[in-house]
């Protein structure tokens, strides 16, 4: 069953969405150099990259959590 909606996913499932979502990471700085000047382009795709990585690490943190403590409710 898909879950069309970002509330009803689990930490793993945002996770794994959110890699997928990469992608348009790299298109979006793709078209900040096409469109703007080396140096704006530089910034904005340095400020989208930071916050990218760290939403990255975020919910790789919660996936972590959420996997082990799904594993103890497992073991009891």
């Amino acid at each position: 069953m898909h879950k069309w909606f970002w509330y009803s996913l689990n930490p793993e499932e945002k996770f794994q969405r959110y890699k997928h979502s990469l992608w348009l990471l790299i298109l979006a700085i793709i078209v900040l150099f096409i469109k703007f000047d080396l140096m704006i382009a530089l910034g904005y795709s340095l400020v989208l990259i930071i916050f990218s990585y760290l939403g990255y690490k975020h919910f790789q943190s919660e996936a972590m959590a959420y996997k082990e403590r799904k594993s103890c409710q497992k073991t009891l």
